[in-house]
């Protein structure tokens, strides 16, 4: 892919990520966000209806059946994800999706990530274009923060359209392992 296409790509999913958070705080005011400060780690997110994910995936060339299938069974979030130190010396933490849990029903499962996605893509046989456009607006699986760093990006829970469920939150404070429960979570319907 030439790198002007690639970077026009990438630039129209940040502004459609910024537009679809902005529409989704507007238009779902019943969707309320979950917000979390401590241990160094700044934590918001909320749930996305289905048709603002469906609209979004068919925008990054989904199919309108593949844009489908992620709304019915992705349970998308979008997220904001930072550092809560304001200082230079404050201390650096690391957030990795795949240590959270999602216990919903008395199971236990983790986060959908961009490889758990990438494979199921691959037997899809998607291709290029909105393999990448998913790749980048999912949450990266490992990042690091130091000091009010954040970033933003969407989460996958692979759970049905109105499943409620706790969110087990792992990261580490200067390689110290932290935990917190976000309880009552809901996929958006």
């Amino acid at each position: 892919m030439p790198k002007m296409k690639l970077l026009d790509l990438l630039v129209g999913i940040l502004v459609s990520f910024h537009l679809l958070i902005l529409s989704s705080i507007s238009m779902h005011a019943q969707q309320v966000a979950k917000k979390y400060s401590g241990q160094g780690l700044k934590l918001e997110i909320a749930p996305l209806g289905l048709d603002q994910v469906s609209a979004f995936f068919i925008g990054r060339d989904f199919s309108p059946i593949h844009a489908d299938f992620i709304a019915k069974t992705g349970c998308i979030f979008r997220s904001a994800i930072g550092n809560a130190g304001k200082n230079a010396d404050d201390p650096k933490i690391k957030v990795q999706l795949g240590k959270w849990q999602v216990i919903s029903n008395g199971k236990i499962t983790g986060v959908k990530t961009r490889e758990n996605w990438a494979d199921i893509w691959a037997i899809k046989k998607i291709d290029e274009t909105p393999k990448i456009a998913f790749h980048w607006s999912l949450f990266p699986t490992l990042q690091q923060y130091q000091p009010s760093d954040y970033n933003w990006g969407l989460i996958s829970f692979a759970l049905a359209p109105g499943a409620t469920f706790d969110l087990k939150l792992h990261w580490t404070q200067n390689d110290v392992e932290q935990m917190h429960v976000l309880k009552n979570m809901e996929c958006g319907k």
